[in-house]
């Protein structure tokens, strides 16, 4: 049974099992790990976390995205990656390609519209490592996700 602000993190590495496990806990989530789309669990969950690392072994980030949003179709989604923010753009934007119309991607920087905008199903918000251990980025990056898992 899933806890009632439980965030899945698909294709796991390790940066996201401690990084964002830690970074979502102090954001009064809790976090449960599924390799792809195939071993996601019943139940109602918060957000999903998708690690966009080459290193992951396991599907995809588009086909691990399409499993997520076949089971789960409005489900909000945060994409963390070691990525500049200018090659993790490209490379999603890239991967979601027909699968996603007007996908919007929100950065911690990006535009305070585009932020507005958090929790609807075609916009994502998209974090650098980083920025979920830099001190000045926490406070920032936990008010961005609790919109975005509302």
């Amino acid at each position: 049974m899933l806890q009632e602000n439980t965030v899945l993190l698909a294709r796991p590495h390790p940066f996201i099992v401690e990084r964002m496990t830690e970074f979502l806990a102090r954001n009064h989530y809790a976090t449960r790990s599924v390799a792809d789309g195939e071993d996601m669990p019943d139940g109602a969950v918060k957000g999903v976390v998708i690690s966009t690392s080459v290193a992951a072994k396991s599907w995809r980030v588009g086909e691990t995205f399409r499993k997520i949003r076949e089971r789960l179709p409005d489900v909000p989604i945060l994409f963390a990656t070691l990525m500049q923010p200018e090659q993790a753009l490209a490379a999603l934007k890239a991967e979601l390609a027909g699968m996603v119309d007007d996908p919007v991607f929100v950065t911690l920087g990006g535009p305070a519209a585009d932020q507005a905008r958090l929790g609807a199903a075609n916009v994502f918000l998209v974090v650098h490592k980083d920025q979920v251990a830099c001190p000045d980025a926490l406070a920032r990056a936990g008010w961005l996700v609790s919109r975005h898992f509302h």
